[in-house]
C-alpha cells in the first residue's frame, strides 16, 4: 500500500493543479480550452484544497507511516477531480471536509506521540482548513471562506520552519502564539461579519476589524520568520540549502508585503486589492515555500534523494516579475498586466515541474549506474 498510494496521490495532485492553473489563466482572458467553462469558478477551491491540501495530506500520511492515513490525501484527491469533472457537483466540497478532518487526527496522533510546538501550529493550521471546508459545504461565499484557508497554509508552512528550530525562548514562543491568537481572532470577525449580513434585516457587513487583525498577523508571522528562522543565515550555503533558503526568504518578503498592505487598508476581503493581496500570498508566498518542500516531499514519495537541479532558480526568478505585473495591473485596472502576470506565474509552476521531471529522471539513472 506504501508503495502505490503515493505515486496515485502524487498523480492526482499534479493533474489537478495543471487544471486549476488553466481556469485561473481563462479568467484572465486567456484562451484555453476548458470541458467546462464554470471551472473558472471553482480555482481556488481546487488550488488550495484539491492540490496543496492533496499533498500535504500525503506528506503527513507518509510520516505516520500507517496505512489508513492516505484516508485523508485519497478523499481530497477524490474531490478534486470531482471538482474538475462536475464543477457544480454539491459533494466535492464535502469530500475536502472529511479529508481535513481526518488531517486534523492525524496531527493530533503526531502531538500524543510527540509533543512539540510545530506539530500544535500545523494541527492548528489543519483545524483552520477544516473550518474553512465547514463554511464551504455551507454556501457561504468563497471570500467568506479565504481567511480560513489563508490560515491554513500560513500555519502549516510556519509549523514546518518551526521544526528546523532546536532552541527558542519564551518569548520568542509567546510573540509568535499571538500572531496565531491574531489570526483566529480576525478570521472569527469576518466570519461573524457574514453571518451576521445573512440574517434577517442583518448590519451591513463590516470586515474592517477582522481584516486588520489578519494583516497584523500575517506581518508578524513574516518578521518573526525572517528574525528567528535559519533561512536567512543559510543564503549563502551552496546547492539545495541556498536554494530553500532563497524560496523562503523571498516568500516571507511577499507575506510582509500582502500583511502590511491589509494592515494599513483593512481590505483582504473587498476593495481593488483583493486580488492584489490574495495572490501576493498564495504565489508569493505559499507557491514559493512549496518550491522549498516540493523535493523534501517527492524524495519521501519515491523512498530516495532527489539531486538538485539549477532550473529551479529559472522557476524562482518568474514569481517576482509576475506578482509585479499582476499587482502593477490590479491597481491601475491593466488587463494586459493581470493577464500576463498571471501566465508568467503558471509558466513558473511548470518550469519547477518539468524541474522535477529531470531531477527525478536523474535520479533513477544515477541508481541504475551504482546497480549495473
Amino acid at each position: 500500500m506504501r508503495s502505490h498510494l503515493p505515486y496515485l496521490f502524487l498523480a492526482l495532485g499534479v493533474l489537478a493543479l495543471l487544471f486549476a492553473l488553466a481556469s485561473g489563466l481563462v479568467r484572465f482572458g486567456w484562451n484555453l480550452p476548458l470541458h467546462d467553462q464554470s471551472l473558472v469558478l471553482v480555482h481556488g477551491g481546487l488550488m488550495i484544497c484539491g492540490v496543496l491540501g492533496t499533498f500535504i495530506s500525503l506528506e503527513r500520511a507518509i510520516t505516520l507511516g500507517h496505512p489508513w492515513a492516505y484516508i485523508a490525501p485519497l478523499l481530497t484527491a477524490i474531490g478534486g477531480i470531482w471538482l474538475l469533472a462536475i464543477p457544480t457537483a454539491p459533494w466535492p466540497p464535502f469530500l475536502m471536509a472529511l479529508g481535513s478532518a481526518l488531517l486534523l487526527f492525524l496531527f493530533a496522533l503526531s502531538m500524543r506521540r510527540a509533543p512539540a510546538p510545530s506539530i500544535a501550529t500545523m494541527g492548528l493550521g489543519a483545524l483552520f482548513w477544516l473550518v474553512g471546508n465547514a463554511l464551504w459545504v455551507a454556501n457561504f461565499p468563497i471570500v467568506a471562506v479565504v481567511p480560513w484557508w489563508l490560515g491554513f497554509l500560513l500555519l502549516i508552512v510556519a509549523g514546518h520552519r518551526l521544526e528546523q528550530l532546536f532552541y527558542m525562548s519564551r518569548g520568542a514562543y509567546l510573540s509568535f502564539f499571538a500572531c496565531v491568537g491574531f489570526l483566529l481572532l480576525g478570521a472569527l470577525l469576518d466570519t461573524v461579519s457574514f453571518a451576521a449580513q445573512w440574517g434577517p434585516g442583518g448590519p451591513e457587513m463590516d470586515l474592517f476589524i477582522g481584516d486588520r487583525l489578519i494583516g497584523l498577523a500575517m506581518l508578524g508571522v513574516a518578521l518573526w520568520l525572517l528574525f528567528y528562522d535559519i533561512a536567512p543565515a543559510q543564503t549563502g550555503e551552496t546547492s539545495l540549502p541556498r536554494y530553500i533558503a532563497f524560496c523562503l526568504v523571498s516568500g516571507y518578503a511577499w507575506l510582509a508585503i500582502a500583511g502590511t498592505t491589509v494592515l494599513l487598508t483593512g481590505q483582504l476581503l473587498t476593495g481593488p486589492l483583493y486580488d492584489a493581496v490574495l495572490h501576493a500570498f498564495f504565489t508569493g508566498f505559499v507557491a514559493v515555500a512549496l518550491f522549498a518542500y516540493a523535493l523534501h516531499i517527492l524524495a519521501q514519495v519515491l523512498d530516495r534523494k532527489i539531486p538538485f537541479d539549477r532550473i529551479f532558480y529559472l522557476a524562482l526568478l518568474l514569481p517576482p516579475l509576475g506578482l509585479f505585473l499582476r499587482v502593477g495591473g490590479d491597481l491601475s485596472g491593466a488587463r494586459p498586466g493581470q493577464q500576463w502576470g498571471g501566465m508568467l506565474n503558471a509558466v513558473a509552476i511548470l518550469i519547477f515541474l518539468a524541474g522535477i521531471v529531470r531531477a527525478s529522471r536523474r535520479s533513477s539513472l544515477e541508481i541504475e549506474t551504482a546497480a549495473s
